[in-house]
């Protein structure tokens, strides 16, 4: 079976360390063909962690034989029993230290079907992109296949019936946003029954249908032979709790640090540094400050981000740093602003409605029109006692020339080092052109520059080719900055 998996891939460049994970209670029965179903893959990328959740049986013992001397194998013990999702929780941050370690689980009653599964995984997560698959199992009673089915629209997740299965992976940075209300019931205890769907349903949504693989062929046996399976202890438990479950507020698709462009990356490594103030001015879900914050552990930021459901999550994307998130929009003048929220496409939200063309051909969706409160980045930074900003950066969909109004003391006493803003062709429906924001430059001290793959191109006049409406960022310089380090390079 292995064989044939590996000519299924012409080009396999990358060896994924897989993390396997088995949360085990009682199952000296089975633990033995657990483990060696693990043993005898071809694939040998791997390190396995066995959490014993309190057996009283000779489960852990039976693990350790089964194991030998392999380095590979880890033992973590749970002098109580709780329950597999408890374990999950309590232990996957010390497994994982990484955000893109892949999780493999596996119950401690059931095993791999056969030994080329690793390898499929590994040839899958060669697109850096996937972030989760599930797939399709066998039973062990009476080789009835498992009940998963390809996912089409991941609006039909949270639908009854649905179901992500065995064998699941997923790349530990979807599991560190779960929310930890959602794991837990009405009691507000880690759901015992039904604690797979509350897990996996949150990593499927921000995942996103593109970053998800269904697996069609089966990797996995379930045992339906075990007195401790969910299944056989409270099937009607079960189902109550899937359901209530599948009722929890729906999760926004998770955007990761690396679809940052490169020359996105390389401006903050370049331009910023520990203890400086950053402004995120259309934060979003956090794409952008969480790449500040992976480079710098002292960042004193701020966040805005007018729609609260967003900007709430956004709180739980930052949390443990120094960064405050607003639920306002930045704008020329204080008040009351007309705003419209694209649900599907959140990144996309604007003060101006995109154009019929891109609605229906690139977003999707018919934006929702929202009142959302604005005020000036100078009464803000007055109000909130911020006299300097090391580095600005704003993407608001066409809204950049408000934003800079509203920003006009700060500006133009040079209380702002470095802004950094985009520009594309939401700029053709707000009507605001490249050469309009540069004329507003025209009297304020700071120097143009086009940020490119490979460096900064230095705009010293607008011409007229720059104004192509093609995705790009350009960064401002205090020109007093530039001139410090023209001196220090001569």
């Amino acid at each position: 079976m292995s064989e044939l998996i590996i000519r299924e891939y012409s080009e396999v460049k990358t060896l994924n360390s897989f993390k396997i994970v088995i949360p085990t209670f009682n199952a000296e029965m089975f633990i033995d063909l657990t483990i060696k179903s693990i043993l005898k893959q071809s694939y040998k990328h791997f390190r396995c962690y066995i959490i014993n959740d309190g057996s009283v049986d000779k489960t852990l013992q039976i693990a350790k034989k089964a194991a030998g001397d392999d380095p590979r194998f880890e033992f973590i013990s749970h002098e109580l029993k709780h329950n597999p999702l408890y374990s999950l929780r309590k232990e996957l941050p010390n497994i994982c230290d990484k955000d893109n370690d892949i999780v493999v689980l596996i119950d401690g009653d059931d095993w791999l079907y056969h030994d080329g599964v690793l390898e499929l995984l590994n040839n899958i997560y060669q697109n850096t992109e996937m972030m989760l698959t599930y797939g399709q199992y066998i039973t062990s009673r009476d080789y009835s296949i498992g009940c998963s089915r390809k996912l089409e629209n991941i609006d039909d997740a949270r639908n009854p019936g649905v179901n992500f299965s065995h064998l699941r992976t997923f790349k530990y940075i979807l599991w560190r946003y779960i929310r930890e209300q959602d794991l837990k019931d009405n009691r507000n205890e880690y759901y015992a029954m039904a604690g797979d769907t509350a897990y996996m349903l949150p990593m499927i949504e921000m995942a996103g249908i593109d970053r998800l693989v269904y697996i069609d062929r089966i990797l996995y046996c379930y045992n339906t032979e075990n007195a401790n399976s969910e299944v056989n202890l409270n099937a009607t438990q079960q189902e109550v709790n899937d359901a209530e479950i599948r009722k929890k507020e729906r999760y926004m698709e998770l955007r990761t640090a690396s679809e940052l462009k490169t020359e996105e990356v390389n401006v903050i490594k370049e331009y910023i540094k520990n203890g400086d103030v950053v402004f995120d001015v259309g934060a979003n879900i956090g794409n952008w400050i969480k790449v500040v914050l992976e480079n710098y552990d002292r960042i004193h930021g701020y966040c805005f981000e007018p729609i609260k459901e967003i900007c709430d999550y956004l709180e739980w994307v930052v949390k443990d740093n120094e960064v405050t998130c607003v639920d306002i929009g930045l704008g020329a003048i204080d008040g009351e602003k007309d705003f419209w929220y694209y649900t599907k496409v959140s990144e996309l939200s604007t003060f101006f409605r995109r154009n019929t063309k891109v609605e229906e051909g690139i977003i999707n969706d018919v934006p929702e029109l929202k009142k959302i409160h604005v005020m000036s980045l100078d009464n803000y930074c007055a109000v909130s006692n911020v006299p300097t900003i090391n580095f600005l950066k704003v993407d608001v969909e066409g809204a950049e020339l408000e934003v800079f109004k509203g920003a006009e003391k700060m500006i133009s006493e040079g209380r702002i080092n470095y802004i950094l803003f985009e520009y594309g062709g939401c700029n053709i429906d707000a009507k605001v052109t490249l050469k309009a924001i540069m004329a507003w430059f025209e009297k304020r001290p700071y120097t143009f520059y086009k940020v490119k793959k490979d460096g900064l191109e230095e705009i010293d006049k607008f011409r007229d080719e720059l104004e192509d409406y093609g995705w790009c960022n350009f960064l401002l310089k205090k020109k007093e900055i530039v001139k410090f380090t023209e001196n220090i390079r001569l």
